[in-house]
């Protein structure tokens, strides 16, 4: 395992994994090149000792998602300190660029801090401009792309950023804002993270259009739409896809807080949902920043894994967290179509169209591990102040996977199937009763849909209030086609 005793003693070692082709190859690690670092607080990182960078840099190379390590404090020698008062233990998440301490559960960021950076790496601002990552970054981002991880986690700041590779999208794990991302392949990088050759042009994925990277030598039909979707149509207002297969940072999410024995009562309490022991198995405990003064919302962690992912919610009170809902990846589309909506007759509509391929269901879906067929479902809402606001805080909902789930269909009875998981007008006509415009009260009902699905009543107002002032304006697809999230 990597992370054993005899592991972090080594000046160097080999890593053997298998390449993309079926054969194997061995990665040399070596301590005077590898620098792996820890967040002390505010701007401040610190290195890890060469033997645990190694460890880590091996696992990293070896696409090993965690690893164990005894991290001993200054000054600490097994010949004079009892074994309880040594070496803690920590759990390294590369995944997330995480160090956990196994006993206290306290977590702090980690990142690849190596200057070895061989090419470019970056992001686009909201000016439409190209910003350089900085070169530790770029180091990070070469290095993950080789060892065959499909993104990996940049920590800036208090924000955590997960870059795709597949899609060459940077993702704000915490605000869901998203940018493209571009990759010169064979720039050197100056110690500011800027290219000092512009030889080889950027290869971007701009937007969510996108049909191909080959610089990133993937197939031509990774980050196609799937079936049934256009993204090329001159009467596209956007497209939103969501991918969920991104990672959740729940202990971000939610700001739950994890307790020692002695703050939840040891052994003399129980997990109120899985009806365990609090700390069964080792497993962490944590408090909801939801709970009373009498510990009401004090779970195992496990239990609010599988809670939070399916439903964003505490369990035990259903207070909302903005947590990523269950829905199953797939894209999302709007275009503008001439035809109105009954009651709506001054202006044209918007259609939008959403598409699932075929899959196989998740551990926040019902039944892990079975598959569910492809769907595509269309809905339409009139191109005015209503319709306008309805189309953005659909696209909100989409994004943060609350709008679709995995569950029994009403229609056809069948079960395991991408099913609506809020309600939304598939029809321009035939009122209410089939699910079609008229509807006065419609948006009202959404919003208040949207706010028990885990979404701030004040976005939802923020929202409603921007597509109200943009119809005012005329500027309504302007302000639909621009980021949901944006001004906020």
């Amino acid at each position: 395992m990597w992370g054993s005793d005899s592991a972090l003693n080594c000046a160097a070692t080999h890593v053997s994994r298998r390449g993309h082709h079926g054969g194997s190859s061995h990665v040399l690690v070596s301590a005077s090149t590898v620098r792996w670092q820890w967040h002390c607080h505010g701007h401040e990182w610190a290195d890890f000792a060469p033997g645990h960078a190694v460890s880590i840099e091996g696992a990293f190379n070896a696409h090993v998602a965690t690893l164990h390590l005894n991290i001993s404090p200054p000054g600490w020698s097994a010949s004079n300190t009892p074994l309880t008062q040594g070496a803690a233990q920590y759990t390294i998440d590369l995944n997330q660029m995480l160090q956990m301490n196994t006993t206290s559960g306290f977590q702090r960021r980690i990142r690849r801090a190596s200057a070895d950076a061989t090419e470019a790496w970056s992001w686009k601002d909201d000016r439409g401009a190209w910003q350089p990552y900085e070169v530790h970054a770029c180091g990070q981002l070469s290095a993950a792309l080789r060892a065959g991880w499909s993104g990996t986690v940049l920590h800036a700041g208090k924000s955590a950023y997960h870059v795709d590779f597949h899609r060459l999208e940077q993702l704000n794990t915490q605000t869901g804002k998203r940018r493209p991302v571009a990759r010169q392949v064979g720039a050197h990088v100056s110690a500011a993270g800027l290219p000092q050759t512009h030889s080889n042009a950027l290869h971007a994925c701009v937007g969510h259009g996108a049909h191909s990277s080959p610089v990133l030598g993937l197939p031509v039909a990774f980050g196609a739409a799937p079936v049934g979707l256009s993204v090329g149509s001159a009467a596209s207002l956007f497209v939103e896809r969501f991918c969920a297969e991104e990672p959740i940072d729940l202990a971000r999410a939610t700001g739950w807080r994890v307790l020692l024995p002695s703050e939840w009562g040891g052994d003399e309490r129980v997990d109120a949902i899985s009806l365990e022991a609090l700390g069964e198995g080792g497993q962490l405990v944590v408090r909801l920043p939801c709970s009373d003064p009498s510990g009401s919302c004090i779970f195992n962690v496990s239990t609010l894994e599988q809670s939070l992912g399916r439903s964003g919610k505490c369990p035990a009170c259903g207070h909302a967290y903005p947590v990523r809902g269950p829905q199953p990846s797939g894209c999302m589309r709007a275009s503008v179509h001439p035809r109105p909506c009954a009651g709506h007759e001054a202006s044209s509509s918007i259609e939008l169209t959403y598409a699932f391929a075929t899959g196989v269901q998740r551990s926040q879906h019902p039944s892990e591990g079975r598959p569910y067929a492809a769907v595509e479902r269309r809905c339409v809402y009139p191109n005015d102040a209503v319709g306008g606001a309805a189309v953005m805080l659909l696209r909100l909902a989409f994004r943060r996977g609350l709008a679709f789930r995995i569950g029994d269909s009403a229609t056809t009875g069948k079960s395991g199937v991408v099913v609506w998981a809020i309600h939304q007008k598939s029809r321009r006509d035939g009122g209410t009763t089939r699910h079609g415009w008229p509807d006065g009260t419609y948006l009202t009902r959404l919003k208040h849909e949207l706010v028990l699905a885990g979404i701030a009543v004040e976005t939802v107002e923020a929202i409603t209030e921007r597509a109200h002032r943009a119809a005012t304006s005329g500027n309504l697809e302007r302000e639909i086609a621009s980021d949901v999230e944006m001004a906020q």
